[in-house]
């Protein structure tokens, strides 16, 4: 792939600076919410929620099955999460990463561990 030249001049560079500033502004302010945040409010683990809330994916429509049941997760694009909503609700998994919501190594078994040793 070849990409086109992309001309330095004075009016880039303010641009170039203008929008490096406002992601610095963001992550400011990601930081700053980072403590403040309710750890699985929104079903996902601090990171997914502050440091990389947007992840990128392609546009088209995602199916893909849950990392822990069977059931079918729908996305509008191909960064799809990889739990369904009711397994990282049981568990205290984020839907997205599959991280403990409070990005800790428990010392307990998850509940899909205890179903799994069941037979389940």
């Amino acid at each position: 792939m070849i990409q086109r030249k992309r001309p330095i001049n004075a009016k880039s560079i303010r641009l170039a600076n203008h929008r490096a500033n406002k992601q610095v502004e963001t992550m400011r302010r990601r930081l700053a919410e980072f403590d403040q945040h309710e750890t699985g409010k929104d079903g996902y683990c601090k990171f997914c929620s502050f440091i990389k809330p947007d992840p990128i994916g392609g546009a088209a429509l995602t199916q893909v099955e849950c990392g822990l049941c069977e059931t079918v997760v729908t996305s509008p694009t191909t960064a799809a999460n990889i739990l369904c909503k009711t397994c990282a609700e049981t568990n205290q998994l984020c839907q997205r990463c599959g991280a403990d919501l409070d990005l800790t190594n428990r010392q307990t078994v998850y509940p899909f561990q205890k179903d799994a040793s069941n037979g389940g």
